[in-house]
This record gives structure tokens, C-alpha cells and sequence, in this order.
């Protein structure tokens, strides 16, 4: 089994070598690691190029999704897993999700559980372990972005959520392992915290969603989300 790892990257160097580091530690190894910097103005470049197994590439500041989609044009495995710099995966990760695969060979892809972790006054402090569709906590078939195309990168959240109903409104199927295989870091940059103007993405998402049931299509247009340029 060929796995390819993408790794999209903006100004984590505080983080990146560990997730790079947690990626090499797999019991299972990939075939290439990806790491696409998306406009990163600190040292993240320099970070990813210290590891030689890296492939980096470098893009104009366009976000996550479009980063993610860079990445997945310069894969050559058959089989891609994604981690954002700042998470972390287990060191049996791949290896289970390849055993789940193997056991069903009918599922497009496999997802594992997450732990959701943080840093406070230098303790750490880490949440029960849940399931959960986490893109860090996917391996899927590269073939699959053929068949439902990208992540929508009018989306600046929700991208991933997006992208599983169309996969779902095409007939794909994934599993589910109950071992943790990611580790979410809690920080203060997150997403979900430094974006909060683009959290009615979300609403946009489940409105495309509905239209698209409506309509019978199964692949996004032009009104299906807001442009952020």
C-alpha cells in the first residue's frame, strides 16, 4: 500500500517539526511526505526542508484547502492521509487504518479516533478519546478526488464537511476504527478561534448540501458557497 502524506503548513514552525516528526515515527512508513507552506512569512520553510525525506513546496498565501489540493496534485501513492502542522498522529496510525482497509477492501477510506490535547501553566491536559470524521484521523483512496473532485476552497471552514457529503451523495464509503490514531493540539491559534468571522461557512455548507439534494446534483457551482477573495 503507497501512502502519501500532505501536510499544509501556515507560520508553524513552533509545531511543524513535531508533526513531521510524529509522521516519520509510523510503524508504517509513507511513501512521500508533502509539505505544502501556504505563504508562511516565519520559519516553517526552513523547518520541513531540514527533514530529507520532505518534499516541499511553497504557494502563494490561499489557504488550508487550497493548500490541501496543491498537495494532493503532487501525490503519487494510492492512498492519502492528511495532518495539519500542528497535530499529531499516533505511531501505529497508518498501520491500523491499512489492517481496517484490508479487512473491508469495499471502503474508500478509513477513519480513527481523536484526542483533543492542550498545554496549561506547563501541564497537559488531555480530553477522553472520541470518533469523529477529523480529516487528521482519515486515510482515503487517491482516486476518490477524481471521482468528487477538491476541497472547495471558497470555503475557509467547513471544507472538509463539504467535501464528505459529496463524497456521500456519491456512494462512497468509509469506516471506522476505535483506536486513537491523531492528536489534536488545543492552541491559541486555531482555526476555530483566530477565523470566527468565517464560521457561518458552516450554514453555507449545509445549505449547498440541501440544494444539491434538491436539485440531484452531487459536485459544487458557483452559488454553492461564498467567494473569500
Amino acid at each position: 500500500m503507497r501512502i502519501s502524506v500532505v501536510v499544509p503548513v501556515h507560520n508553524d514552525e513552533r509545531y511543524l517539526a513535531e508533526a513531521i516528526e510524529s509522521i516519520r515515527a509510523n510503524s508504517l512508513a509513507p511513501c512521500e511526505v508533502i509539505v505544502v507552506d501556504d505563504g508562511s512569512s516565519d520559519g516553517s520553510g526552513d523547518v520541513a526542508r531540514s527533514f530529507a525525506e520532505v518534499r516541499y513546496v511553497r504557494q502563494e498565501a490561499a489557504g488550508a484547502a487550497q493548500a490541501r489540493n496543491h498537495g494532493i496534485s503532487l501525490c503519487t501513492g494510492d492512498w492519502v492521509a492528511f495532518l495539519d502542522a500542528d497535530d499529531l498522529w499516533t505511531p501505529n496510525k497508518l498501520e491500523l487504518q491499512a489492517a481496517a482497509l484490508l479487512r473491508d477492501p469495499g471502503l474508500d477510506g478509513v477513519f480513527g479516533s481523536v484526542v483533543q490535547f492542550s498545554h496549561q501553566e506547563d501541564r497537559l491536559v488531555e480530553e477522553e478519546p472520541k470518533v469523529g470524521q477529523l480529516l487528521g484521523g482519515w486515510l482515503v483512496r487517491r482516486q476518490l478526488f477524481e471521482r468528487v473532485g477538491l476541497f472547495d476552497s471558497r470555503y475557509r471552514m467547513g471544507e472538509f464537511i463539504d467535501w464528505c457529503l459529496r463524497s456521500q451523495e456519491l456512494g462512497c464509503r468509509y469506516g471506522t476504527i476505535p483506536e486513537v490514531v491523531l492528536r489534536r493540539r488545543l492552541h491559541e491559534r486555531n482555526m476555530g478561534r483566530t477565523e470566527k468571522e468565517n464560521r457561518q461557512d458552516y450554514a453555507r455548507v449545509v445549505m449547498a448540501a440541501l440544494r444539491r439534494r434538491k436539485s440531484g446534483l452531487s459536485s459544487p457551482d458557483d452559488s454553492d458557497c461564498v467567494k473569500t477573495d
